[in-house]
Parts: C-alpha cells; sequence; structure tokens
C-alpha cells in the first residue's frame, strides 16, 4: 500500500504533512478560478474532484487509523491538524469565486450538452455547495465557519469521551462462583485481562463480544446488573462526560440549519434523501410501530411467562439486565442452540472462506490475501479483490479485532477512489474478540451476521463503476446506503450458505442439520422487540433534532430514557444513558444524524430485493449480475429510488420485510 503512505506514517511526521496536502490544494482551487482560457467539465468540476480527492484520501486515512490504533501520539496529531482540516472545507464551501465558476459553467451551453453522469455530477456539487453556506453573506459565513469549528471538536470529543470511558472501566471479581455460566472463553480472557493488570481473580471490561456473553450467559444476576449497567451509562459522567457535548452539538447543528434557513437540523439533512422529510420519517415509523406492537406484546408476554416459570416470580418486572438472559434462556429452550456453544462452528478464517465463495458465486470475483502488507497494526491484513476478467477490482484492508482505544463497532470507510479505470482501497473494521493462546477468533451467529453486513457495504463501494467520485457508491442517498449491506446479511442465515463455511475449529466436523435448522428458525425470534427498540432510537434521533431540547432547556438525557422507554420491555433506571454512546448521531458534524431510521427503510427494500433471491436461487450468477448492474456497480448515477426499481421494477413492498419477520396474521 505503497500509495497511501498516511496508513503507516509515524505521528510526528501528520500535521506537517496534511499542512502539506492542505497547502497545495489551495493552490491547485486558486489556478482553477484564475483560469483564463475557456471553461469546460475538465478544468472546473473534474479539476475540482482531482484536488479534494488527495485531500480526502489523506484524510480519510489519518482519522481511520487515528479510530483504530490506538496511539496517543496519532490522536494529538490529529487533533493539532483537524481544525486546519475543518477550515479547509469552510473556505472551499464559501469561497465566492469558486462558487461563481462552477456555477457559471454550469449554466452555459456546453455544460448542458455534456452527458447524463457529467451533469448529474454538477447538480450534486452544486446542491452541497448550497447545503454548506455557498450565496451567504459574508457575515453570515463568518458565523457559519465558526460554527462548523467548533461543531467539529465537540463530535471529536463526544468519539474521544467515548472510547476514553470504555477504557477506563473494570470490573474484578476473585470468586470464581461469581462466573457460573459463563463460557470457559470468557473465564479465560478475564483472566488474562486482570493478569496483564497486574491483578488476581478476572478483570471484565466493555468489549463488545465479553459484554454479551456476560448478559446472555452469566447466572449471576449482580454480576449483569454491574456490566449492563457500565455499558449503558458509559461516557455519562466525568471525567469523560458526554452529556454536556451532546447539548452542544446538537444547539450548534440547530443553530446552523437556522443561518442555512431551514427550521431545524433534520430538515436540513433529509430534504436530498429519499425520505424526503422528518415528517415523512415520523409517518414512516409510525406506520411500522402499529404493524410491529401487536408482535411486541405477544413477545413481552411470552418472555414475562417464561421468566414466572424459570424465576418464579409473579408480577415483577423484568429488569433490563435481566431481559436479555432471558431471551437466550427461551431461546434455547424453544429452539434447542445456545449463540455459545455454536462459536466453534464460525471461526473467522472459515467465514471469511465462506464470505469469498458466495462473492464468487455470485458475481465471479476472486478475494486473494496478500501477505507482507505494512499496515498499522500487525493484526490488519491486506486484501485484493479479482474481476471476472482477471483485472484488480480493488483491495481492501482488513480490521478484525478488538483491542484497547480501538473504536467500538463495525464500519467500512473508503480510503482512496479511483475512477472505474483503477482500484479502490477500502477499510473494513470490527471489534471480534482476538484469538486466545489456544483458540483461534470464534464467532457468535450474530457475528457472523455483522461479517456479512460489513462486506455488503465493502461490494457496494468496490463494484461501484461511477465515473466519478461524486457519483460513487458512498455518495448515494443515506436512506439507500445500508440496502446492499443488509441484504448481503441474509447469506449468513441460509443453510445453503452455512454450509459453506459452518465447520468446527478443532475437528472440521460441518455444524449439525438439526442446528443449522434451529438457527433458521430462530431469526425471527425476538424480532418484534429488536425492531421496536429500532423504531424508538430512529424516533429518538429526529426527536433531538426537530427541536427538543434545546429549544426547551431540557436534559438530553432523560429526554432519551423517556422516549425510549415505551419502546422497550422493562423501565429504564435513572442511570440509563444510550444517547451518550449513540455514535450514530454524534461522532461527526453531520454524517448519519437524524439517518438512524435509514437502517428500518432500507431493510423494506432489501427484503424486497432478497425475495428473488430465495425464489431464484441464493447463488443465481444471472440475478448476482443483475445487482451487480442495476445496484451495486451503479453507485450514485440515478436516485435511489431509480436503482430499486431497476432491480425490481415496481416500488418497495413493506409487506416483504413484514412476510420475513413473521410479523404477518
Amino acid at each position: 500500500m505503497n500509495s497511501l503512505p498516511f496508513l503507516t506514517m509515524p505521528a510526528h511526521q501528520v500535521p506537517a504533512a496534511i499542512a502539506e496536502h492542505l497547502a497545495t490544494a489551495e493552490e491547485q482551487i486558486d489556478a482553477i478560478v484564475s483560469y483564463a482560457g475557456r471553461p469546460s467539465f475538465a478544468n472546473t468540476f473534474e479539476a475540482l474532484e482531482k484536488t479534494l480527492q488527495q485531500v480526502e484520501v489523506a484524510v480519510n486515512c489519518v482519522e481511520t487509523v487515528e479510530a483504530v490504533a490506538g496511539s496517543a501520539a496519532l490522536r494529538e496529531a490529529w487533533m493539532v491538524s483537524e481544525p486546519a482540516v475543518t477550515r479547509f472545507w469552510n473556505t472551499l464551501y464559501l469561497n465566492e469565486r469558486l462558487w461563481s465558476c462552477l456555477d457559471s459553467f454550469a449554466r452555459s451551453d456546453t455544460a448542458r450538452s455534456l452527458p447524463a453522469d457529467k451533469q448529474r455530477h454538477m447538480e450534486k456539487v452544486l446542491r452541497e455547495f448550497k447545503r454548506q453556506g455557498a450565496g451567504l453573506l459574508d457575515r453570515h459565513k463568518q458565523v457559519l465557519a465558526q460554527i462548523d469549528a467548533e461543531l467539529q471538536r465537540a463530535t471529536s470529543r463526544f468519539e474521544h469521551n467515548l472510547i476514553d470511558a470504555m477504557n477506563a472501566f473494570a470490573f474484578y471479581l476473585e470468586d470464581e462462583r461469581d462466573l457460573a455460566g459463563l463460557p470457559n472463553w470468557v473465564r479465560k480472557q478475564t483472566r488474562a485481562e486482570a493478569r496483564n493488570r497486574g491483578c488476581e481473580g478476572h478483570c471484565f471490561t466493555l468489549k463488545a463480544g465479553l459484554v454479551s456473553a456476560v448478559l446472555e450467559c452469566a447466572e449471576s444476576q449482580s454480576l449483569r446488573r454491574v456490566i449492563w449497567t457500565a455499558f449503558n451509562s458509559v461516557a455519562a459522567a466525568p471525567p469523560f462526560d458526554n452529556r454536556p457535548v451532546i447539548n452542544r452539538i446538537l444547539d450548534l447543528r440547530r443553530r446552523r440549519a437556522r443561518l442555512l434557513g431551514d427550521v431545524c437540523f433534520s430538515e436540513h439533512v433529509l430534504r436530498d434523501r429519499m425520505i424526503g422529510s422528518p415528517v415523512a420519517v415520523l409517518a414512516f415509523l409510525e406506520a411500522l410501530m402499529e404493524k410491529t406492537r401487536p408482535f411486541f406484546d405477544r413477545e413481552v408476554a411470552q418472555l414475562r411467562g417464561f421468566a414466572v416459570s424459570t424465576v418464579g416470580k409473579r408480577g415483577e418486572p423484568i429488569a433490563p439486565y435481566d431481559e436479555v438472559y432471558l431471551s437466550e434462556g427461551l431461546r434455547r429452550e424453544r429452539y434447542h442452540f445456545d449463540q455459545e456453544e455454536l462459536r466453534p462452528y464460525f471461526p473467522l478464517s472459515a467465514v471469511l472462506e465462506g464470505i469469498f465463495e458466495i462473492i464468487s458465486r455470485l458475481f465471479g470475483c476472486r478475494v486473494v490475501e496478500k501477505t507482507g502488507e505494512d499496515l498499522w497494526h500487525p493484526d490488519a491484513r491486506g486484501f485484493e479483490v479479482i474481476g471476472p476478467d482477471g483485472r484488480l477490482v480493488g483491495r481492501f484492508l482488513g480490521d478484525f479485532y478488538a483491542r484497547p482505544g480501538k473504536r467500538e463497532g463495525a464500519w467500512v470507510r473508503t480510503l482512496e477512489w479511483k475512477p472505474p479505470s483503477g482500484p479502490q482501497t477500502i477499510a473494513l473494521i470490527t471489534n471480534f474478540l482476538p484469538p486466545g493462546p489456544d483458540r483461534p477468533c470464534l464467532l457468535a451467529h450474530r457475528e457472523v451476521q455483522s461479517l456479512f453486513h460489513e462486506f455488503g457495504h465493502l461490494l457496494h463501494f468496490l463494484l461501484s463503476r461511477a465515473s466519478t467520485r461524486a457519483l460513487s457508491a458512498d455518495e448515494v442517498a443515506w436512506d439507500f446506503v445500508e440496502v446492499p449491506s443488509q441484504l448481503f446479511a441474509n447469506w449468513s442465515w441460509e443453510e445453503s450458505a452455512l454450509r459453506l463455511f459452518a465447520r468446527h475449529w478443532q475437528t472440521g466436523a460441518p455444524l449439525p442439520a438439526d442446528n443449522i435448522a434451529a438457527v433458521r428458525r430462530s431469526r425471527d425470534f425476538g424480532i418484534a422487540r429488536d425492531q421496536m427498540r429500532q423504531i424508538g432510537i430512529a424516533h429518538l434521533d429526529i426527536a433531538l433534532h426537530t427541536g427538543w431540547p434545546q429549544l426547551q432547556g431540557g436534559d438530553a438525557t432523560a429526554f432519551a430514557r423517556d422516549l425510549l422507554q415505551d419502546h422497550v420491555l422493562g423501565d429504564l433506571p435513572e442511570e440509563y444513558a444510550l444517547i451518550c454512546r449513540f455514535m450514530h448521531a454524534f461522532k461527526d458534524p453531520e454524517g448519519s444524524a437524524s439517518g438512524y431510521y435509514g437502517y428500518l427503510w432500507s431493510e423494506v427494500m432489501e427484503a424486497d430485493i432478497f425475495s428473488d433471491f430465495q425464489t431464484q436461487g441464493l447463488f443465481n450468477k444471472k440475478l448476482g449480475n443483475k445487482l451487480k448492474t442495476t445496484v451495486l456497480g451503479a453507485g450514485d448515477s440515478r436516485d435511489a429510488q431509480d436503482l430499486f426499481l431497476a432491480f425490481k421494477g415496481r416500488p418497495p413492498d413493506i409487506g416483504a420485510l413484514l412476510r420475513r419477520n413473521g410479523m404477518v396474521r
């Protein structure tokens, strides 16, 4: 990856290198607006895109490595560079000469005669300039620049607080009886963690896989309470307190939207998305909640009945830290399988091999690991994707294991985009539990599903044949970008796909047929509770950005808790503060804020698309090629609704989602 030196650049060199890239870009922008010759697409829009690509590559690489490497020196280096990067983008969009240059050419007869892809490119770029303040009065531009600078600092502080708070938590246990029910790998890992910290016994942290294992398996209610409370109140108290940070972000977003002529932040960001407005989002969520509520109530009643039969206490509410434990108990009783017991059948290496085989069968592409890559961490790995014609489609860098200082969750990010003649480079990040001294990395099935999800994003980004960066796959409407990822996750549930990779890491024995059947039958287990929770979070995301609490001076944490209460099973305690780790809403100045509904919105479309594979063949290469041509390869060359229509030939049917989730009476 020599073309991406920022991936391995020493931290002390980063500020000067970023500054050099920004200075070069500013010189090139000056050359664009000063050009005395005849304007053309090549010397205006195309020249600007090439300039911005150089900045984007540097910034994306540094931000990605800073998020995953856990380096204090690199964090400090990025904090030095970040204000200059923010100023660069502010100056770009508020550059009156550049705006005039682009707008003038776009209005010319020459521009009107350009092909459709270049027309769309120009429309998108000009629309983005307007969204970022082009055309404002000078005094308003100054205010906007100040808001953007502070918003960048606040969102960075939110992420750093969360990472630091996660790393700061440690809970020690010495009595082995408190570990009853926990898998052996948890016992070994927590013992090793305690030993690494110079302590006896066991040390529990907030690593995602560990948290899930405790909540699902620990017989000790007190241990479940401690871990659940810590995970759901993280970054909600000094010294890593995100509560004031959230209020500041919400206020800055509100002020920014008002300055740009919008009523609220949600209206500002949703105008260019499929759904169009916050009113439409709330209507969609309300309709989905109405269809979900009866099944939610039924699941709640079933779980309460199971709690009575196992715990024997009637009339008592189910505590939130007991819900997952009871739910897994009911799942085991109903389907006769345990998520943790299936881990040995899902070693990461085998799951990756299975995913690569599915990619080959659907799209004719081969995935080859490239050893000897010089990357940011010894665990990071490089891969190449080779197309059916033998040409390099793109590269991706996988960083799969959790470690201290690494941002939680799973995501995909473009590091370097090149036009169709050149390969993209993508980062694929997850946080699976690392291998132990006597076992490889083993996944729970939900983690298998998550990995498939991220590979759906990866395929979307890599297979895009867009002619310009503005039309590439990760530039599609936010409420469509999850369609390919959620679509690909479906294969993780299918028997013919599971048989490709689900085999015991020690014996090589395939996952027994009755276990596969149980996994498949359990797909819609608890789905109404999960969907209701998703609806609640999506509603919260919109509510926070349409006026409350910043206009009423309220407490965002309490507001979030009260709103979510109607979407969950048990009573949420006062210390519940999911909002303080709500990265989707607060890790970027704009990002996916007001966009959480997009997961559900996209789910309607992907369920509808996947129904074709279910009826015409899971590995139907003709259908895979159709998907690649109409959706994955098209990028943002057309509006999102037109991409869906090109595949299905009709608008989305919400019934496909309800049928798949077993929510049809």
